[in-house]
């Protein structure tokens, strides 16, 4: 069934990249390439919404990262949060309102969560208590499921919390080394 713009079928388009520091927008079937943002902070882990309108990105900061958007023709270049230690990955919620980061200060075993708003008015860790990875959005963008590991005793099980920060709860999902939490959504 068809649906009103700016819902229905996605087309393929432009893609952006990294490259020594600067990321770069490339036409999808040509090739062609431009700068998007250039100078002496390093840029990296662009990714677009998916409503193609609007490219978050990290640009590094002393004490950790500064999540930051910037808008495929690069005007409306916007600090949106400020995290520290490394970025893990990056993902926009499906309605483009906010990024789901997750990250760590340490190493894996520090690895968290936090929810960034798209508007730039702020940012919320994901306070679950426990090592945090695989973090995705669930379709409708109101909740995250995620990977929590009990690192004493060396379990893992899945997780679902809103995107509030709200509401955890374990899920039933068995806890062998066989179950894909990756692909959790």
């Amino acid at each position: 069934r068809a649906v009103p713009p700016p819902f229905g079928p996605a087309r393929n388009g432009a893609i952006v990249y990294t490259e020594g520091g600067d990321l770069f927008i490339a036409d999808g079937l040509t090739g062609e390439a431009r700068p998007l943002l250039t100078g002496p902070e390093q840029d990296t882990y662009p990714v677009f919404a998916n409503q193609g309108d609007r490219i978050a990105f990290v640009r590094g900061a002393d004490a950790g990262f500064q999540v930051m958007s910037v808008d495929p023709d690069g005007s409306k270049l916007t600090v949106l949060g400020e995290l520290p230690g490394g970025l893990d990955r990056m993902t926009w919620s499906p309605d483009a309102t906010s990024l789901l980061v997750s990250y760590s200060e340490t190493d894996y075993k520090g690895l968290t969560a936090a929810v960034v708003n798209a508007n730039g008015s702020g940012l919320h860790d994901l306070a679950t208590g426990m090592t945090s990875d695989y973090a995705t959005w669930r379709p409708d963008s109101s909740q995250i499921v995620f990977r929590g590991h009990d690192l004493e005793a060396g379990t893992s099980s899945a997780y679902i919390i809103d995107a509030d920060g709200t509401n955890l709860n374990r899920l039933d999902i068995g806890t062998s080394q066989d179950v894909d939490f990756e692909g959790m959504t």
